[in-house]
């Protein structure tokens, strides 16, 4: 686990797997000029895993875990990429 980020706007996971689902989009990623493959397991985890990364978001009954997994050519920018999703769900959680 990268970090974990508790649930401030929304009271259950289900809530906030809907609000972090609206957000952490292909759409977004895109954005970044990376085009990675989603799944889903509702209500539980969304992940992601494209050229160099792998996330997996982790919905618990008191916040959202965050696992990433950058390839070399990524390690440098991970504390960015951290924030920049942290931020993400702070908005919407």
């Amino acid at each position: 686990m990268e970090m974990k980020i508790p649930y401030g706007k929304v009271a259950t996971r289900e809530e906030a797997y809907e609000a972090v689902r609206s957000v952490i989009t292909p759409e977004l990623m895109a954005k970044f000029k990376v085009n990675p493959d989603f799944s889903y397991s509702e209500n539980e985890s969304i992940a992601a895993k494209g050229k160099g990364f792998e996330f997996e978001l982790k919905f618990l009954e008191d916040g959202v875990e965050v696992h990433l997994q950058l390839g070399l050519l990524f390690k440098a920018f991970k504390q960015q990429v951290l924030t920049g999703i942290e931020k993400q769900i702070n908005k919407v959680i």
